[in-house]
């Protein structure tokens, strides 16, 4: 019958030689083998099934999903806020209610405002925080406990603006049952940067006593000798000292006491800019042509900072060449160095430009020049 099937033996001894080898060789070695396509299958098994390869670097038949993940981070920029907090009214007697508003400054600022408080006085706030609205928002304040409240307000900052805070003074003071008025004056009303005057203020009402406290507002700005000052019939004084220059509303706001109730006054001062004194000195005072002086200037005034210009006014053909034509003040001095160009006498000038606190001012000295 297998001669009928394959007249030719040599191909039936073929074909039953690789019907051996099959069944005998693994199946892992049949897929090893047929891998260099994107599928392979067994033909031995009935179950296999043709399955796409996925991994690029796959060396069996397994399917193999290979997933990368890219991380991507966002760096996310903030604006600095600023938080200014207000009290109205104070002085606040105890018992009265008053207000407390926080304004945000920044990236339209939006988000909670949490209140605190420090000191030897104490308040009620209606409300422990309170939401933003346009960048601002309130709490209502009672008076509770005499003395003085250091009101601070939290902003706790959103996505677009950082966390800040502000703190404001509140006096609580008691309530008397006597109405008081305060004034208050300083002398002089005009003071130079760095100048020394006194603010004094009187309260009337029934016997007053007790706590006066100084604060200011305005372009200007002085600087108390001490926060408060207390009563001596009815009246105490603190001294003030110019430090900016600009219009100063100094306030005196005295606490009341058993028998008096709380009241304040004002009074207006001015801050000029300070005369100032320029002196020069050389040293040597007389070099030969080609030789060296140093030059130094010194200016007095309310801590003078700046520029200082150096130039020279020849007497009898004298001349020097300045290693700088100008000099930038540190503690008030500085100095250049002048060369001997011509014989002669000459005035070196030195000419101060002033600051913010300070007027201008110049100062000469002699130098000679040898041959």
């Amino acid at each position: 019958m297998w001669s009928c099937l394959f007249p030719n033996r040599r191909v039936f001894a073929l074909l039953a030689i690789l019907g051996v080898v099959l069944l005998l060789t693994p199946t892992s070695l049949l897929i090893s083998f047929g891998i260099s396509g994107a599928n392979t299958v067994n033909p031995f098994d009935s179950s296999s099934a043709p399955s796409q390869v996925t991994s690029a670097s796959a060396s069996t038949a397994t399917s193999t999903t290979s997933t990368t993940t890219t991380a991507t981070t966002t760096t996310s920029t903030t604006a600095i806020a600023s938080t200014v907090v207000v009290c109205s009214p104070s002085p606040i007697a105890a018992g009265a209610a008053g207000t407390c508003t926080a304004t945000i400054t920044g990236s339209n600022p939006t988000g909670t405002v949490n209140w605190s408080q420090s000191g030897s006085g104490s308040i009620i706030f209606g409300a422990s925080g309170c939401p933003l609205s346009s960048g601002s928002c309130s709490v209502l304040v009672v008076g509770s406990g005499v003395g003085v409240v250091i009101v601070e307000g939290s902003y706790g900052g959103d996505m677009n603006n950082r966390p800040s805070s502000g703190t404001v003074q509140l006096i609580v003071a008691a309530t008397g049952s006597s109405l008081t008025s305060t004034a208050v004056t300083c002398t002089p009303s005009s003071l130079e940067a760095g100048g020394l005057g006194t603010c004094t203020t009187k309260v009337t009402g029934s016997n007053p006593t007790g706590t006066v406290f100084w604060s200011q507002v305005g372009s200007g700005t002085v600087t108390f000798g001490a926060s408060s000052c207390t009563l001596s019939l009815g009246s105490c004084s603190m001294s003030a000292t110019g430090s900016g220059v600009g219009a100063v509303s100094v306030k005196a706001s005295y606490g009341g006491d058993a028998n008096n109730g709380v009241s304040s006054g004002t009074a207006s001062l001015t801050v000029t800019k300070s005369l100032t004194v320029t002196g020069v000195s050389c040293t040597p005072v007389s070099v030969l042509v080609g030789g060296t002086s140093t030059c130094t200037v010194t200016v007095l005034g309310f801590n003078p900072t700046g520029i200082v210009s150096w130039s020279q006014t020849t007497i009898n053909h004298g001349a020097v060449t300045f290693s700088s034509s100008t000099c930038t003040l540190t503690a008030g001095s500085c100095s250049v160095t002048a060369n001997g160009a011509a014989n002669g006498a000459l005035v070196v000038q030195a000419s101060y430009g002033g600051d913010s606190n300070n007027q201008v001012s110049s100062g000469t000295t002699t130098l000679t020049v040898k041959p």
